[in-house]
């Protein structure tokens, strides 16, 4: 199985480590698992997300879920 480069950084200098798949440039570190295989599959699931998705929101909402990210902070 063929692991994708890094979602945040984009590098492809990534492998496993311990129990998880682990960015060699950003530190980024996937899901744990018990197995290589299911590490990797992990890891290359993503998130899809579209700016087309937010075209029905109001750019005050949009915003609103920008505040409330930035207060976990």
């Amino acid at each position: 199985m063929k692991l994708k480069p890094c979602p945040f950084c984009g590098s492809t200098n990534i492998a496993f480590v311990s129990d998880a798949v682990r960015c060699g440039c950003c530190a980024s570190v996937g899901p744990n698992a018990p197995t290589i295989d299911l590490a990797i599959q992990r890891w290359n699931q993503r998130a899809t997300y579209s700016r087309e998705q937010d075209s029905d929101r109001t750019g005050e909402e949009q915003q609103n879920d920008a505040v409330s990210l930035d207060a976990r902070d």
